[in-house]
Protein backbone atom coordinates (compact mmCIF):
# COMPACT_ATOMS: atom_id res chain seq x y z
CA UNK A 1 0.00 0.00 0.00
CA UNK A 2 1.25 3.25 -0.95
CA UNK A 3 1.56 5.96 1.29
CA UNK A 4 0.24 9.69 -0.02
CA UNK A 5 3.10 11.61 -0.24
CA UNK A 6 2.65 15.41 0.96
CA UNK A 7 2.39 18.13 -1.72
CA UNK A 8 5.84 20.19 -1.84
CA UNK A 9 5.98 23.41 0.43
CA UNK A 10 5.39 26.54 -1.08
CA UNK A 11 8.43 29.23 -1.20
CA UNK A 12 6.43 31.51 0.95
CA UNK A 13 5.61 28.49 3.72
CA UNK A 14 9.53 27.78 3.55
CA UNK A 15 10.19 31.14 3.84
CA UNK A 16 7.75 31.75 6.83
CA UNK A 17 9.06 28.51 8.44
CA UNK A 18 12.72 29.97 8.63
CA UNK A 19 11.62 33.18 9.97
CA UNK A 20 9.93 31.45 12.74
CA UNK A 21 12.42 28.95 13.65
CA UNK A 22 15.30 32.12 13.92
CA UNK A 23 12.67 34.29 15.93
CA UNK A 24 12.25 31.17 18.39
CA UNK A 25 16.49 30.70 18.09
CA UNK A 26 16.87 34.13 19.09
CA UNK A 27 14.32 34.38 21.84
CA UNK A 28 15.74 31.36 23.63
CA UNK A 29 19.69 32.61 23.30
CA UNK A 30 18.59 36.01 25.21
CA UNK A 31 16.42 34.68 27.60
CA UNK A 32 17.57 31.53 28.47
CA UNK A 33 21.36 30.24 27.29
CA UNK A 34 22.86 33.47 27.94
CA UNK A 35 21.61 34.39 31.35
CA UNK A 36 22.82 30.43 32.38
CA UNK A 37 26.02 30.95 30.59
CA UNK A 38 26.32 34.41 32.89
CA UNK A 39 24.84 32.96 36.17
CA UNK A 40 27.49 30.18 35.78
CA UNK A 41 30.44 32.70 35.09
CA UNK A 42 29.35 34.76 38.10
CA UNK A 43 29.18 31.76 40.19
CA UNK A 44 32.95 31.58 40.19
CA UNK A 45 33.47 35.18 41.44
CA UNK A 46 33.72 35.83 45.00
Amino acid sequence: MRRKRRPLQSKSEVLLRNIVVTFLAAYMMIFLVIPVIIAFAGSFHI
